[in-house]
Formats: structure tokens, sequence, C-alpha cells
């Protein structure tokens, strides 16, 4: 996590949440893996789509396993909540059913590394967590990943799952160019939900007679104001540069950008059901257009590429900045902090903004943040029905609530009518004076173990104001999908490989100077033309025709 996250969760550890910037290129890249041991389960291989549905068949105890089962993890580890194999959490879990993990912790940092290692040796876990590898498409498609499109017919609780939470459309993005999925979500939300959004120092509107913006020309106009009152003031910055700012305003402008672009910046045109080059459409040249003007006025951050997090809390708690973009429940240590030398400093976060359509867009905002994926030799495994049958019981009830409420009578409690709550020793926007973490010292909000969040967990988990504001992004529609996949063959990667790095190299060098006026905006016409002396004109066309080939296909 970056440092800002890290100290927001030293204040409210339970928020923590990470949230991928390509959603649905996660999913089809993510890792898990477990090696097995220890009893059978009372479990026959299943030995692929003859008899995959047996794979989820009873047990007689009713639990996964009849008998105690170990499976081994690769487990990415995160310094702020170490792994630890005494939580609370894996000794209820061995307890519901009979299931053990035999994990094998490597630290964030040098994750991606071990998973290419292990899948270029071919000695792959059983279960491989939370890892992103370049090739794990290629050892899918290889035969070397087991294809979970044999099997989830035969997982209810992941069924229920897909069903209720209405994940279809995003599972079918999962999958690669043979139509099949190889891998399964974790961290799935069970209602959808953008936890990065825009901050705003409500005290000085109040204090200056203005109302919280709805659209980003109100957000101009109040910050010309308040520039206006406070010179020394940066109205607008924000964090981890150039591609998070564009995210966190493209939607909103009909377009996608930053962080959200895929598939070397084209995106899907419902209305032509036509793949465009996003940076060289009239939407994108409207978003960067509005950033220049708040550029050039002083009121966006001259620094919004390079801004260090040390800066950008010192601005915050120092009265230097109005508006930020950041994670929520991080109002909770600023307020906290802010108050200390201002008691009237309110932050508050606020629904995203309309642009020039009067539509007001998220982020891209998919339902799930990590995946995890086995190898196929593990169909040949004699616990192999049994480790089927623990991956569906992650996404039941029982499994869901375990990961992420914890353990009842310890880290919750629960009334007669279902309702949970935490119990007082747990840190929770409500109670930042607890002495307990959630995922710390209970390893619930976890991004390896943690299938389901439960959305009245959600809830729990941010403050009333962050709540507010999911709750109008959901019911005034603002919450932006995640891009259709693209499912390109080999040769046709290769394709595009050959064009997609200068092409994108180019629009991130320009983008920027068009933000900052170094390009002139008259001269849009000729960096139209140089993107597709760079491929623009070739991946259009390639991707078109892979398009209306998956539209046959279905």
């Amino acid at each position: 996590g970056t440092k800002k996250e890290n100290q927001n969760m030293e204040k409210v550890k339970i928020l923590k949440r990470c949230v991928s910037a390509c959603l649905a290129a996660t999913v089809a890249l993510g890792a898990a893996g477990c090696s097995g041991g220890g009893g059978t389960g009372s479990s026959k291989p299943a030995g692929g789509d003859a008899s995959a549905a047996s794979a989820v068949t009873v047990s007689k105890s009713g639990k996964v396993s009849d008998t105690p089962v170990t499976f081994t993890m690769l487990y990415a580890d995160n310094s702020t909540y170490p792994f630890k194999q005494s939580w609370e959490t894996l000794k209820k879990m061995k307890e519901l059913t009979n299931v053990s993990l035999n994990v094998t912790v490597v630290p964030d940092a040098d994750y991606p590394t071990k998973v290419q290692l292990l899948l270029n040796s071919g000695d792959i876990p059983d279960i491989v967590c939370n890892g992103v590898s370049g090739s794990v498409e290629e050892m899918a498609l290889n035969g070397k990943l087991l294809c979970f499109s044999d099997y989830v017919k035969s997982m209810p609780n992941f069924q229920k799952l897909v069903k209720n939470c209405d994940l279809s459309a995003q599972l079918e993005n999962s999958e690669l160019s043979d139509g099949k999925m190889y891998s399964l979500p974790v961290n799935v939300d069970e209602k959808r939900v953008q936890t990065e959004q825009w901050f705003v120092r409500k005290d000085l509107f109040d204090k200056n007679n203005l109302t919280i913006p709805t659209t980003w020309d109100e957000c101009y106009k109040d910050m010309k104001i308040l520039k206006a009152k406070y010179p020394k003031i940066i109205p607008i910055q924000n964090i981890y540069g150039t591609d998070d700012l564009l995210c966190m305003v493209g939607s909103s402008f009909g377009t996608v950008a930053g962080w959200d672009s895929a598939n070397t910046g084209f995106m899907y045109d419902k209305s032509s059901d036509k793949w465009i080059h996003a940076p060289t459409s009239d939407n994108y040249k409207a978003m960067l257009q509005f950033l220049h003007k708040l550029y050039a006025e002083g009121i966006l951050d001259k620094e919004f590429v390079t801004l260090d997090t040390t800066t950008y809390d010192q601005r915050i708690l120092k009265g230097q900045t109005i508006m930020w973009d950041g994670w929520f429940v991080g109002e909770v240590s600023y307020n906290e902090d802010g108050k200390k030398t201002d008691s009237n400093f309110n932050v508050v976060p606020i629904p995203a903004l309309a642009g020039p359509s009067g539509k007001a867009g998220t982020k891209v905002t998919g339902s799930w943040g990590h995946s995890m994926i086995c190898p196929a030799s593990v169909k040949d495994k004699e616990y192999f029905n049994t480790l089927i049958r623990w991956l569906d019981w992650m996404y039941s009830e029982d499994g869901a609530n375990l990961f992420s409420w914890g353990v009842k009578g310890v880290t919750y409690t629960e009334n007669s009518d279902g309702t949970k709550a935490f119990t007082s020793n747990i840190i929770s926007p409500t109670n930042p004076k607890g002495s307990k973490y959630l995922d710390r010292d209970y390893g619930c909000n976890n991004n390896n173990l943690s299938f389901v969040f439960p959305y009245d967990y959600l809830k729990a988990t941010f403050t009333k104001e962050d709540s507010a504001v999911l709750d109008e992004e959901s019911q005034k529609n603002m919450l932006t999908d995640p891009q259709p996949s693209l499912r390109l063959t080999s040769d046709e990667k290769e394709e595009e490989n050959l064009v997609s790095t200068a092409l994108k190299d180019y629009v991130d060098a320009e983008k920027e100077k068009f933000i900052m006026g170094k390009e002139s905006f008259n001269n849009w016409d000729a960096y139209v033309k140089e993107c597709d002396q760079k491929g623009r004109s070739k991946l259009s066309k390639l991707y078109n025709q892979v398009w209306q080939r998956q539209k046959s296909a279905k």
C-alpha cells in the first residue's frame, strides 16, 4: 500500500481495501495456489468435465471434508497486516470445514516475481492468491492452469453469488480467447462500491455560503471564488500522478482515461457498437481542455504529476488545499488531526461530479479486486474434490462472514434480527479508540482470504458520510462499468504489441503537455495524425475485427 493508505490504516485499520486500477485485467490474470497434503477428505479425483458434477458431493459430516485436510497456498503478504498462522479466523475455518492451510508467505513487493518463477517452473501450488503475471494467459491456453469453467456449475454457493450480485457480464470479461475462465474472483463486493472519491473542506464552503458542487462547472466556479478569497491555497490536488487524476475525471466526460484505460486506450462505444481510441476522441479532448483551464488558472495543483504523499498530507492538514482525491475513511484521521489546530476543520467525501453531458461517473468500478488460479495438475490429486468444495464454501455466507466480520462473539455480535455489530475492542469508524484491528489481529478484510465482502460489513467499515455517497452514486447510476474484454489470439497479441507501446508512450507524453499548456489545442489534428502514424488505425481495425468475431461466436 501507499504511505497514505498505511497512515490511514494505522488510524482506522479496518477500512483498508486495495482497489486495482484495472479490475477486469486483474481478474483475467490473477493467480492463487494451494498445494495439497494431509487427509483425503473423502474425495475422489474429479478428472475433468465428465465427473465435475461430483466435485461438491456433500460429505457425511456436512463439512467440506469428513477428515482433516491441508492445502498449501501461496500468499501475497501485506506488511500492514502480516500473515499469522494463529489468526482465530483460520482456527474457526478449520472447525467449520476440517480444512487447514499450509501457507507460503511472500511479501507483496516480491510476489509477481515469485509467481512468474513458479509458473515457469511448472511447480505451482494448488492455490496462488492475488498474483498477477503476464504469462498467466499463455499458461492457461497451454493447458497448465485449471479451467474453472468446467467446475463452477458444481459450486452452488458461487453460482448463488453470481446470480444475486449480477456478476455474469464481469465474469465473461475474465474469460480468455478460448471463451473459458481460468481464475476465480476474490474480494467480491456483494454490492458494487467505489472507495476512491473526491473529498472537500466542507467548512470552507459553508463559511463562504457556497453549496457543495454537483458538476465540474459548479466546482470550477466555486474554486475560482475560493482561490480569490484564499490566494495561497491550491484548490484541487491529487495523489498518484496523472493517470489517477484522469480516471477520477474521465468518466464524467464520457471517456476512459488514466488507470482505467486498457487495450492501448481504446474503449467500447455503445452507440456505434465499435471500439474507438479514447485519447483522440472529442470527449477526451474536452476533458483535457477543462483540466488545462484548471491548471492555467491555478486551481489544479501544478505538481499534479509528481506530488508526494508527505506534501499531500501536509497541505490538507495545514489548510492549504480544498479538494483532493483519496480513499473512504481517510477523512476520519484528517478530521481528527485537523481539528487540533482549527476547530471548524471538516472534511467530507462527495459523490462524483457531472460533466458536460450532465452525467456523473466514478472511476471504473468492478465488483472485485483480486483473483486466484489453480494448476491444471491439481485435478489429478486425491483431494481435488475437497479443494473445489472448500473454494465454494469460501463464497458461502459462513465463509464470507468469517473473513469479513470475523468470529462471532470475538469480533462481532449478532442481534435476533440478524444485524451485526463489531465488538467494543474492534477499531472502526465509530470506535477509533478500539484496541484490535480486524485485518492485522484476526486476518479479516484480507486480499487473499476474503472471497466476499457482505454489504452490511462494508457499510459498517465506512462512516455515515461515506455510506451516503455510496447510496447516492448507486441510486443515480454513477458507478462506471468495466470495459468489455477483447479476446485476442496469440498472433493478434503479437500484432498489438508491435505498435501499442509507441502509441501509448506518445499519448502519455502528450496528455500532460496539453494539460500544462506546453502543447496547444490548435495542434490537436496533428496529434491525432501522429497517433495514426504510431498505430491507432491498425489497432482500431484489429480490435473491431476481434469484437465482431466475439459477437458472432455468442
